[in-house]
């Protein structure tokens, strides 16, 4: 039978062992824990930048569609500006009965 000395011995070098062995195991799970953080960083940024990229192509295919319906827009208002002026040059005096009648018209909506 071990004596009382030799089982504080051994339970010594047991309990420093266990110790080693839980640091060494901290450490492993230190280590993983770093690679799984830096992984999931990685694959947040690329994420991150291909949901950027997806919605600056978006939205530079949305600024190009603007501007094709901003150049027909404006293509449409200066063709009706210079189609008005030619017909108001044509008649002036129809011009003028127009005008006045529109005035009269919105005259008596605002008032009511």
């Amino acid at each position: 039978m071990p004596s009382k000395a030799q089982e504080n011995t051994n339970d010594s070098s047991k309990l420093a062992e266990d110790r080693a062995k839980l640091i060494s195991d901290l450490k492993v799970l230190i280590d993983d824990a770093k690679v799984l953080t830096s992984d999931a960083s990685a694959s947040s940024q690329e994420f991150v930048q291909e949901r950027a990229e997806a919605v600056k192509a978006q939205l530079n295919e949305g600024i190009d569609k603007l501007k094709v319906h901003y150049g027909a827009a404006k293509d449409k208002t200066v063709e009706a500006t210079d189609d008005l002026e030619k017909l108001i040059k044509k008649h002036p005096w129809r011009a003028v009965g127009v005008g006045l009648l529109v005035g009269i018209v919105i005259d008596r909506i605002l008032r009511d």
